[in-house]
This record gives C-alpha cells, structure tokens and sequence, in this order.
C-alpha cells in the first residue's frame, strides 16, 4: 500500500532546458510528451543498471544515492577504465531523439494534439564537460567528481520556437544560418518597426536580437522545419572530420 507521489514543478523557461540542466543523474533523464515517451540514457540505466552523477552532492544527495541503490541501481561519478564503452550514450554531442535514445510512440486515440513539432524537442542539443576540466575527455580519472550536462538557450527571432544546444561547433552552425536569416526577415520590416540594433544586426556586426523583441509582421517566416536539415548537414560534416582525425 505505497502511497505514490507527484510533484509537479514550474520552470521559467522551456521545459527541456531545466530538465538537462537540473536532474542530479542520468537514471532520471526521462521525458513524456503528449506523444512519445523518451529515454535519454537507456543503455546505462536499463541495461547496465548504472546512473552518473550529473551536479555536485547537495543536502537531498544522500537521501537519493540510498533510494536508487535500494532499487538495484549503481551509482559512480563517471567512466571508469574497463567500464562498457561501445554505444555508451556519454558523449560530446547528443540530442534529443537520436540514436542513443529510446524512444516509445504512445497511444495518442482520443488526445488533443499539441501545437507544437515534435522537432523542436528532438532537435534540442546538448553535450557534456567535466567538473574541473576544461577538456573534453569522458575517461579521465584524477580529479573530476562528476560530468555536467551543457545545454543552453538560443533564442533568435527568425525561429517561432527556443532550443537548447551544446558548447559545440553545431552551436556556431545555428546560430550562422539563423542569424543570416535573422536579417533576411528584418528586411521586411518598415522603419517605424525596425528594433534600435537593426543596422548592426543588418550589416553583420551584431547578432544580439532576443526572442520575440519585435513585432513581427504578418509576412515574416519562421525558419523552424529547417533546423533538422541544418542539423544533419552539420553532422555530417562533424562526422566526417571525425572519421578523418582517426586516420
């Protein structure tokens, strides 16, 4: 006769944002929308039975180590030497929905759809840094108490909808196409609706222009279905200079 509880939490921004941002390990890095259930790290806490610490200790810590222990949960700082590596979801560059997720399609008969693309959550990047290190090195042993997820907000005026993203180069590629587009739209604007920055921006010596900071009007064109595309074409490249380095 458990009781269950629910608690339900408010966030100043986007969802995801405090979702990858806050959770103390990866066991509970697990999202329900109105039309899929995702896992984020389902190798390592499914399979493996392995959680990784994702912020420092605070005065719930102990608490929670005890509870996921109890429930046959290990839970370690970080890789270790001899540890499963292949497919290990740990990595410098991941998103929401791609192949390191488990993702499940739920029964949606009877419910109201949501307005939003399920791209917007599943093109939400996102990478990880070492506590202590600057360095990218998800095997280094001395000193490091814990990995730390990156994902932080871009907002940007030519996309209708926010997304996280990682501190890497994918966030310089975004940010380009969106920017460049950002100026394609201002080009619409009369000069009565033109924000203070709009020469800078126009010209290409300013890229500060915050989400939803001007009055849009009705012939503007949010850029969003592109984002999968820019997506793909920056992995691409990624990959490819990756596979290079290996050589």
């Amino acid at each position: 006769n458990r009781s269950t509880e629910v608690y339900v939490i408010a966030t100043s921004n986007i969802p995801i944002h405090a979702i990858l941002n806050t959770f103390f390990t990866t066991l509970v890095v697990n999202i329900i929308t109105w039309n899929k259930a995702y896992s984020i790290f389902p190798l390592t806490t499914f399979i493996q039975k392995r959680g990784y610490l994702l912020r420092l200790p605070d005065a719930d810590f102990a608490s929670l180590m005890v509870n996921y222990t109890q429930r046959g949960w290990t839970i370690q700082q970080s890789l270790r030497p001899g540890d499963p590596r292949a497919n290990h979801p740990i990595r410098e560059n991941r998103r929401i929905a791609d192949k390191f997720t488990w993702l499940i399609p739920l029964d949606v008969r009877k419910v109201k759809s949501s307005k939003t693309p399920d791209a917007v959550l599943e093109y939400s990047t996102f990478g990880f840094r070492i506590s202590r290190y600057r360095r990218w090195d998800p095997f280094i042993e001395e000193g490091n108490f814990s990995y730390m997820i990156a994902a932080l907000l871009y907002p940007c005026d030519a996309l209708r909808y926010k997304y996280t993203y990682s501190l890497t180069d994918w966030r310089a590629f975004m940010i380009y196409e969106a920017t460049r587009l950002t100026r394609l739209e201002l080009g619409k604007l009369k000069p009565s609706q033109r924000p203070p920055q709009y020469d800078r921006l126009l010209y290409g010596k300013s890229s500060k222009l915050g989400h939803k900071s001007i009055e849009n009007p009705e012939c503007w064109t949010y850029w969003d279905p592109e984002i999968p595309t820019w997506y793909h074409a920056w992995e691409k490249i990624y990959n490819d200079k990756k596979a290079i380095e290996a050589q």
